[in-house]
């Protein structure tokens, strides 16, 4: 929702969002034939080194009926990463689960009015 959100905010697209589910994997439309793009957490680390990638917004609540291997390399290159700081958590009724946002420490991210 978060990318429908933003969208119907601006009246002229000023930014864009990459999905984890198709920047660092593919499958087909029903989430079969699932591959990965990105194969280890330091491969993952510098994904977005090389990118525009300012930003990452990461949720964490729990899905019972699936779960994708690139957001395990996710996690793993933000904790293990110098280069991206968390700056805010949002958690709401669920305790197991939280929306955080990680901006990049040297990559320029100016705040919007």
């Amino acid at each position: 929702m978060l990318i429908s959100e933003m969208a119907v905010r601006e009246n002229i697209p000023r930014r864009y969002f990459l999905r984890a589910s198709k920047a660092l994997s593919s499958s087909s439309w029903n989430a079969t034939d699932y591959k990965l793009k990105i194969q280890s957490v330091d491969e993952m680390v510098r994904f977005p080194e090389q990118s525009p990638v300012k930003l990452i917004v990461r949720d964490t609540y729990p899905n019972p009926r699936i779960h994708y291997p690139h957001h395990d390399l996710l996690a793993g290159a933000l904790a293990g990463s110098p280069q991206w700081e968390k700056v805010a958590s949002f958690s709401g009724s669920a305790t197991d689960g939280a929306i955080s946002l990680y901006r990049h420490r040297t990559k320029g991210v100016r705040s919007e009015s």
